[in-house]
């Protein structure tokens, strides 16, 4: 037998390889633009900051104080000192104060404001009333 193996004629394929040239070419292009973008990108970023930490130098107090929002603004912003856990319970202690205390509504309505406990009172002893009433 014969070591060579069959040949068919009508099957063909491509005898040039591809060109290994262009390619480690292409790639070497790539690296090369990788690089060139790296370093602009290097020297942008810290020219960039370079400026904006000159300009940091010259900012005016006021001028800070004007580019904050209107009260009220966001709690543990900028520009808001009090803390949230500080705002709550000074929250709470003016609402315990209107339920534990007498104050005026609307004085020229004549409405008042009157402790929980005596509301209560109040309100036990009109339905007593009721009650005997019926």
């Amino acid at each position: 037998m014969d070591d060579k193996p069959a040949m068919n004629s009508d099957v063909r394929y491509e005898h040039r390889d591809v060109n290994v040239r262009a390619v480690l070419l292409f790639i070497l292009g790539l690296i090369i633009v990788g690089l060139l973008m790296h370093i602009s990108l290097r020297w942008l970023f810290n020219d960039l900051k370079a400026r904006s930490m000159s300009t940091q130098k010259n900012i005016n107090v006021h001028r800070i104080q004007s580019i904050f929002p209107p009260e009220p603004r966001l709690q543990l912003m900028p520009g808001h000192e009090e803390q949230p856990a500080q705002e709550m319970q000074v929250m709470i202690h003016n609402q315990d104060s209107m339920l534990e205390n007498y104050g005026w509504v609307d004085s020229t309505k004549g409405i008042v404001r009157i402790p929980i406990e005596e509301a209560e009172k109040i309100l036990l002893l009109k339905t007593s009333k009721l009650k005997e009433s019926e």
